[in-house]
């Protein structure tokens, strides 16, 4: 990092806290951040030059790229939730030695919570080395002849006539200045520009503790075999809680080979276990399910999901447990390396099979978030059980799985930002409405985003809205006691009008694609 004098500093921060005021001030979070990130993205460059040429600092800006096309083209919740963690992510591997994503989460969150302390060292008062002395010196210079001006104001002021009327008319304007001064200057306008001052000290100032950079460096992607007595000494809370469990078994000179016996009957009748539930699921659910009104598909995909869940932690905890240390190293575990593979394989089985469950429920339903929330979980959970089969195969750390399903959650909530998830539901709901029930009460609580698409398919929303009268369901809007007809259309045009006329408080700050695109089509169509 350059060198730089409190002067530069304080340039930085107040060019950015005035930025932050002018750029998002009563303005939605758009365009405006793209401009603020590339004023603080280029400070970042000029501080931290050599960071830019970390593989890691590449991968992440690249990754954030992606989420500033995302923000501008779909500006969804999703989308700004992406950038600003892309963000977080890329000044943590910029000013932290760290490799895991949630390490450098953490260096950003240090910055945060040690900005005034970054600060206060920054624009510390007088050179560094100037004696308290000498301070106090330097301000006998202003208190002094201050002391001087006040006492011959205040004799001038009583002795003259003119001179009191002049001060006091001054004093008037000053007064009545100071009165109207938050008039003028709005009290939260004043702490939103304080709040862009401590946002900009925040990422550009890096925090002097070294605690995070020294915690990672404590942990590697392989495992290392011990001594007994390294062995002992790197004893955790996994250790304590199988000698509270097994007692004597866990300790002495058969210790390993009693702890191989137990992970073996544990691992094996587990297996036993889960067999029993995969092929009751195989047979009924992957080739025997036939849907019918009397099906409960919600309680048949969130007791899959709650299951899915129980056993992943469960599948996960006996891993660690028993694949923790030197019995990773141990010359009989061959078998039991091949049962907890077999586990890791029925618990892949177990997430087909909550798939299908929740492939089912899509297919007569249609798309909701819970259901696109089920399938995001499943993808981290393959990643999970891949990575943990390669940890018993290749001998690799709990760190090592710590570290991939972080980047794994990384690159799940970036692709997640390439889609606006609003208006793909309603147009996947409306384009099936003849093989999935179209929930409308569900779609119209959605955001302001779907208003097109449910402007262009008016029709089909009308007839599915007369379909459920006859059936006596009401879509009531505002007034649950009233009965209409024609709520939807009535809603969609109401909320339609409310955001055009929100749009008009938007300068070009605000700009993005997906809100021009519905402005146009809107008022056109209207």
């Amino acid at each position: 990092m350059p060198t730089l004098t409190k002067k530069t500093w304080l340039l930085f921060f107040v060019t950015g806290a005035i930025l932050f005021n002018l750029f998002f001030w009563q303005q939605k979070m758009a365009l405006n951040a793209l401009l603020f990130d590339v004023f603080l993205s280029g400070l970042l460059g000029y501080l931290y030059p050599a960071s830019f040429k970390k593989p890691q600092v590449v991968f992440v800006l690249l990754l954030h790229l992606v989420t500033a096309v995302a923000l501008l083209w779909h500006n969804t919740t999703l989308s700004k939730i992406a950038f600003i963690t892309s963000f977080c992510l890329l000044v943590g591997f910029i000013q932290y030695e760290v490799r895991a994503a949630i390490f450098a989460v953490s260096g950003m969150a240090a910055n945060i919570f040690l900005t005034v302390a970054g600060l206060s060292e920054k624009m510390r008062w007088g050179k560094e080395g100037v004696t308290s002395k000498k301070r106090r010196g330097r301000i006998g210079f202003v208190v002094l002849p201050l002391f001087i001006i006040v006492v011959f104001f205040a004799i001038y002021r009583a002795s003259n006539a003119v001179f009191a009327s002049f001060t006091n008319e001054a004093f008037k304007h000053f007064t009545h200045f100071f009165e109207n001064f938050f008039t003028h200057f709005s009290f939260g306008r004043i702490l939103f520009t304080l709040l862009g001052f401590y946002i900009t000290a925040a990422i550009l100032l890096k925090s002097r503790s070294r605690a995070i950079e020294n915690l990672e460096v404590k942990y590697a992607n392989d495992l290392l075999r011990h001594s007994s007595k390294g062995a002992r000494s790197a004893r955790n809370i996994f250790y304590h809680f199988s000698v509270a469990i097994t007692g004597k078994l866990a300790k002495g000179m058969l210790a390993l080979k009693n702890e191989h016996t137990i992970a073996t009957i544990s691992l094996v009748l587990l297996n036993l276990l889960l067999l029993i539930v995969n092929g009751i699921d195989v047979y009924y659910l992957w080739f025997n399910f036939n849907y019918s009104p009397n099906t409960n598909l919600y309680t048949m995909i969130h007791e899959g999901a709650d299951m899915l869940i129980v056993s992943v932690v469960l599948a996960i905890i006996v891993l660690l447990l028993f694949f923790r240390g030197n019995l990773n190293f141990y010359k009989s575990n061959s078998w039991l390396k091949r049962f907890a593979l077999v586990w890791i394989l029925q618990n892949l089985v177990l997430v087909v099979s909550v798939f299908l469950r929740d492939y089912y429920y899509i297919r007569e339903l249609g798309l909701a978030y819970k259901r696109i929330g089920v399938l995001f979980f499943l993808i981290l959970v393959l990643v999970g059980l891949i990575t943990a089969a390669i940890k018993i195969i290749r001998r690799k750390s709990v760190y090592y799985l710590f570290r991939i399903n972080t980047w794994a959650a990384v690159l799940l909530l970036v692709a997640a930002s390439c889609v606006n998830w609003d208006v793909f539901i309603v147009r996947y709901n409306i384009q099936h409405h003849q093989t999935a029930r179209l929930n409308i009460p569900y779609l119209v609580t959605l955001s302001d985003d779907i208003l097109p698409a449910m402007k262009a398919h008016i029709s089909i929303l009308k007839q599915r809205e007369a379909e459920l009268n006859k059936q006596g369901y009401y879509i009531h809007m505002e007034d649950e006691k009233k009965k209409c007809s024609l709520c939807v259309e009535q809603t969609i045009k109401e909320r339609i009008q409310q955001y055009l006329k929100a749009q008009k408080n938007n300068s070009w700050l605000s700009w993005n694609r997906k809100d021009a695109a519905a402005i146009t089509y809107l008022t056109q169509n209207q």
